[in-house]
């Protein structure tokens, strides 16, 4: 048996007898498996026949793995207190936080007894909250605005009701709740971050210079192939190329030349590595092994590349940004589905603001509170915390209502064309030496009519969209 397969083993072996969540009476199936532990089919697949010969599994058609009698924790007594938690991740560092947050929430609330479910897409959301009985509530962690808007959700009010005292949320920071949506409660932030070696000198990096100034001193920083290729969202929007679409002609065309010497300036220098293994935060692991010196994030996925364990070989700093650009900085939500709020759900939610998860949310580098008081206490005292985390923090309490939305209203699917189209018909053709400059002119002149038309089409729906806005809120 491989090494692989031996400790992969060992680990559902310690979740099954422990009773993990998950693990009680059958297990993820085995595509779950792979994506929860980033190992192959046969990885997967040998563990779980090794547990078999060893009595613990059992392998029954149609169902697929079921824990053994005698190892299967017993069935939980229904009550009151028992609460649904459907949790939308499939990252493994993600996930295994979110196990420790249902047993720490049962060992303090010892008469709620949790139903965690792990789901990897809203679809699967959607189609669960539908079969349960809407006045059973459940609780929604990183609920994106499909699932709020399939049913009732508990407005901010009657949580802190049933509590019998208010939510932390005076605490936030400034713009986190929307005030036209009484339901979502934030807690974590995910910001934009620049990833580099320790190895590496960065003094002289200013991320507020913009994008002119960072690759003048990536010139003099990065060799060749040791920068992971863009992460192109990010760079549109830290560019100020959001609404690019509603812009006139002239800022338009404006735009587009200065992507365009944006990435012939990455092309020339051969800044990006083009074969990094494939997989999910493969240039975040390579980075760690030293195979790169730099990488740009658009969340703050510091656990995927082995944080705390790395913390000494990675470093984390702003990215950089032009004057008229914004970072946008990812928001999960959590909410309460159903059309009645029980005391379980209501202390869960409260659970997730508690400073305990907080603070072990950022010491275990999957992102950072949305607490005032959590972020300056870390500020304040960041030894407790596998990197240097004060420089972020400030970086995030000063940038993120500028990474906030504008007044222009752009549909997401428009948002959608104007990426893909930019990456399809000038970043790619750019890197790859389709397009030089003997026909990049023309390819400008193509994408500015292209979106000059798009946004004629545009413009009905962003007129009936202001006039609601300003319907709704009186402005």
């Amino acid at each position: 048996m491989s090494k692989r397969v031996d400790a992969l083993k060992e680990k559902l072996r310690q979740r099954i007898v422990s009773g993990a969540a998950g693990y009680r009476e059958g297990l993820p199936s085995l595509r779950e498996l792979m994506q929860l532990f980033g190992e192959s089919h046969h990885v997967v697949n040998s563990a779980l026949k090794a547990l078999e010969r060893e009595g613990i599994l059992l392998c029954q058609p149609y169902k697929g793995f079921q824990v053994a009698r005698p190892y299967a924790a017993p069935a939980p007594v229904r009550s009151a207190a028992e609460l649904n938690v459907i949790i939308l991740e499939e990252n493994i560092w993600q996930i295994d936080f979110w196990c420790w947050v249902v047993k720490q929430f049962e060992l303090h609330h010892g008469d709620c007894r949790l139903s965690p479910r792990f789901l990897t897409d809203e679809a699967a959301v959607i189609e669960f909250l539908g079969r349960r009985p809407p006045d059973e509530p459940a609780v929604v962690v990183h609920a994106t605005d499909a699932i709020v808007n399939a049913g009732p959700t508990i407005p901010r009010p009657e949580i802190a009701r049933q509590l019998g005292h208010p939510l932390p949320l005076a605490e936030l920071l400034p713009g986190l709740l929307d005030p036209l949506h009484a339901f979502s409660i934030p807690y974590q932030i995910q910001p934009p971050l620049l990833y580099y070696s320790r190895e590496k000198e960065i003094s002289g990096y200013d991320w507020r210079a913009g994008y002119p100034a960072f690759l003048d001193w990536l010139e003099h920083n990065c060799a060749p192939g040791r920068f992971a290729p863009l992460n192109i969202p990010l760079v549109m929007g830290a560019l100020g190329m959001e609404g690019l679409i509603l812009h006139t002609r002239p800022e338009i065309r404006a735009k587009l030349e200065f992507l365009q010497n944006i990435f012939e300036r990455f092309r020339d220098n051969r800044f990006f590595n083009l074969h990094l293994p494939s997989g999910r935060f493969a240039d975040l692991k390579q980075l760690a092994a030293g195979g790169l010196d730099y990488t740009l994030r658009g969340s703050f996925c510091a656990g995927a590349a082995g944080l705390p364990e790395s913390a000494g070989r990675i470093g984390l700093v702003p990215p950089p940004v032009q004057p008229d650009g914004r970072l946008i900085q990812p928001v999960p939500y959590a909410v309460i589905a159903g059309n009645r709020c029980t005391s379980a759900a209501a202390r869960f939610v409260e659970f997730l603001l508690s400073d305990e998860v907080q603070r072990t949310m950022m010491q275990r580098c999957l992102g950072l509170s949305p607490l005032d008081r959590i972020l300056r206490a870390a500020e304040a005292e960041p030894a407790g915390y596998p990197f240097d985390i004060a420089p972020v923090i400030r970086y995030v309490r000063q940038e993120y209502p500028k990474s906030l939305p504008g007044q222009i209203y752009q549909p997401e699917s428009d948002y959608d064309f104007l990426i893909e189209t930019l990456t399809d018909r000038m970043v790619l053709p750019l890197l790859t030496g389709a397009a030089d400059r003997r026909n990049s002119k023309r390819m400008i002149d193509e994408l500015e009519e292209l979106f000059l038309a798009r946004a004629a089409q545009l413009r009905p729906e962003l007129n009936r969209n202001r006039l609601r806005s300003q319907l709704l809120t009186g402005a």
